[in-house]
């Protein structure tokens, strides 16, 4: 489930905008959330070092890397320039940074395939030892979002504790609400074998209203965190968010990737409920024998036709595909009685559970998720008026099993024409006068009878 889920996320990241298809809603679950801030916080300046991870909270715990002495394998981007991540070494390799993980996340996959994950939980970092007094900055609850198109979003509450500026000026706390921290584009995401989803942000290039150095040439990177964002923090630590010159660790300044990992559960998807409706092969059909008629319903899908009465009390029942004679007050809706409805030919239309249920055979037939089914039923004039003296000759639909639906509840008329008897006088050389449809003598009988069965 996780690997499918995390496919179908990458899949996101490489389907336009415009081609986005309606995905099915789930409830995610287990998710991590792994982030090393930015190449900056693991190189900070000489003699300082990798920034401070000083605290977390709920969900929150650290990973410590190889630079600074760990041994954290989880979380290890590629050194810059694929990520900010910076290229020193640790024993000849590439050094793994430090890195927080948020576990137990949840959240929600909509129908227009939004993703949307939340966790509890900070942790607190701070860029300079504790002789210095700089501000330390906290990270609560992040939230992650990402759209259709494979863009989206970070945003978590942000705090800048006390402390002193870099020219030794006092900084007051400030508490910065919730901010959006990292923006991400299209095609920012790749997913791993396992399906592990790293979701690079966008720096390079994002412009915003402070002294930004933008004219960066060759391999030197300038760029900005979210411009609202910077706009937002204390000038005792803003300047770690975007670039202030070039080359160097200035090329660090960027967000690292964030490493998303996460279960799925995909909610039980109901078909629109349609319109019932019922067309027959033919309805025209010879006064003489039997007569094989298909019929093709669609739109018999509401789940709140369950029967009342055994064998299916308490399930979806369905409906019965009748060809009878039905007096015109027939509907069992309008409270119609049983004796209204003289069946003839019976098949029953279940749902998949319940078809399956029954046996999974004839008499009954199958109703699709859609609301669709295929019945054949055998029509004969003789068998209809053989059950009833009274009714019209149809083919019908109601609902099965004790249940009560109008709207299942539906009727096409079968006509019945005369059979052709090959007499050669005008009379046709029939004197019989009842309802079979056949001109009998040129009695005004028969002739009503034929008139009665065209209307």
């Amino acid at each position: 489930m996780l690997g499918a889920a995390l496919a179908l996320l990458a899949g996101v990241v490489a389907a336009p905008a415009a081609q986005a298809q309606e995905t099915t809603p789930g409830t995610v679950s287990d998710a991590s959330f792994v982030w090393g801030v930015s190449g900056y916080a693991q190189e900070n300046p000489t003699p300082f070092g990798p920034w401070k991870m000083l605290d977390t909270t709920g969900d929150a715990s650290f990973l410590t890397g190889s630079i600074s002495g760990g041994s954290q394998t989880e979380y290890t981007p590629a050194p810059f320039p694929a990520t900010s991540m910076t290229t020193k070494l640790v024993g000849g390799v590439q050094s793994t940074p430090n890195a927080v993980k948020f576990s137990d996340g949840e959240g929600t996959r909509d129908a227009n395939g939004t993703l949307t994950i939340g966790w509890d939980g900070s942790f607190t970092y701070n860029a300079y030892p504790v002789n210095i007094g700089a501000p330390s900055e906290t990270i609560t609850d992040p939230s992650l979002t990402v759209e259709a198109d494979g863009s989206g979003s970070l945003t978590a509450g942000f705090d800048v504790g006390s402390g002193a500026g870099m020219g030794g000026e006092p900084s007051p706390p400030e508490n910065l609400g919730r901010q959006t921290i990292a923006t991400f584009s299209p095609g920012a995401m790749t997913a791993s074998p396992t399906g592990v989803v790293t979701i690079a942000p966008d720096y390079k290039g994002v412009v915003n209203t402070e002294s930004q150095i933008d004219d960066c040439i060759g391999s030197n990177v300038w760029g900005s965190w979210p411009a609202d964002f910077v706009s937002a923090l204390p000038a005792s630590v803003r300047p770690h968010y975007y670039s202030t010159g070039c080359g160097g660790t200035q090329n660090y300044k960027g967000a690292l990737p964030f490493q998303v990992d996460y279960d799925v559960t995909e909610e039980e998807t109901q078909a629109p409920i349609g319109t019932p409706k019922i067309e027959v092969s033919q309805s025209s059909l010879s006064a003489e024998g039997e007569h094989q008629v298909t019929v093709t319903g669609t739109g018999f899908n509401d789940p709140s036709v369950v029967g009342t009465r055994p064998p299916l009390a308490g399930q979806p029942s369905g409906a019965y595909v009748v060809f009878g004679k039905f007096l015109d007050e027939w509907k069992p809706s309008a409270n119609a009685p049983s004796t209204a409805r003289a069946v003839v030919e019976q098949r029953w239309a279940l749902p998949t559970g319940s078809f399956t249920a029954m046996g999974g055979q004839l008499p009954y037939i199958e109703i699709t998720a859609d609301g669709s089914f295929t019945a054949t039923l055998t029509v004969s004039k003789a068998a209809a008026d053989a059950k009833s003296e009274l009714g019209g000759y149809g083919i019908y639909t109601y609902p099965a099993g004790g249940a009560k639906k109008a709207s299942y509840e539906q009727f096409v008329p079968v006509v019945f024409t005369p059979a052709d008897n090959g007499g050669g006088d005008d009379n046709g050389g029939d004197d019989d006068d009842d309802d079979t449809g056949t001109i009998g003598g040129g009695s005004l009988a028969g002739m009503t009878n034929l008139f009665g069965s065209l209307i």
